[in-house]
């Protein structure tokens, strides 16, 4: 990960988790998260901090199937960013987004809010998974604008949806029924990348 050459601290965090234990991997799996924070000065830093580490602790924690325990640890996570934003009034306001990723038995799952992404790479080219939860993309959703507007539109960033901003977040978590194939590759990133390079350029 990137600081850039704007910020002096870097909101950006990304995690990996492979269980030892043989049961649990089995049955919770590999977990990849990103999560992308914003807010005032390290007020985002701390947004995406708290998220990867409660998500992480909590997905393996639940007892629940993979689908439940990743709604699970996002609104626990959630509530846990808002919360500490009420409590120190540096951190009022800040957010974050969150993408995971789940591998298990060679199967992917994913949950996510806000605008960080999840691609899929294998031989049949770059697929994006998540849809991102923008301003932007709510106007193409509803046919406003077409998708080759929104890369340029000035709105771009704005969120619709984030971590921590609101007591309670509308979380995606999905099963797409995908398998994780050899060779195949799972990419996960913040809108650091995708900004400046498109989907072809990514792959």
């Amino acid at each position: 990960s990137d600081i850039g050459n704007v910020r002096t601290n870097n909101e950006d965090v990304g995690y990996f988790v492979r269980p030892n234990d043989l049961i649990v991997r089995s049955k919770k799996g590999f977990l990849a998260i990103v999560a992308d924070g914003m807010g005032g000065h390290a007020a985002g830093e701390v947004a995406s901090k708290l998220a990867v580490e409660t998500i992480r602790k909590e997905y393996y924690k639940f007892d629940g199937d993979i689908i439940k325990s990743l709604k699970h640890a996002f609104n626990i996570a959630n509530k846990k960013i808002y919360n500490e934003s009420l409590l120190n009034h540096k951190l009022k306001g800040m957010g974050t987004t969150a993408t995971a990723v789940i591998v298990c038995n060679k199967k992917i799952y994913y949950s996510h809010v806000g605008d960080s992404r999840f691609y899929l790479l294998n031989k049949a080219g770059i697929q994006k998974l998540t849809v991102d939860h923008t301003y932007v993309q709510y106007l193409v959703d509803k046919g406003e604008i077409t998708k080759e507007l929104a890369l340029k539109h000035p709105e771009r960033n704005i969120l619709g949806r984030a971590m921590g901003t609101k007591p309670e977040v509308q979380v995606d978590a999905i099963d797409p029924n995908i398998e994780f194939n050899h060779n195949d590759r799972l990419l996960l990133c913040s809108d650091g990348l995708y900004d400046y390079l498109d989907d072809n350029e990514i792959y």
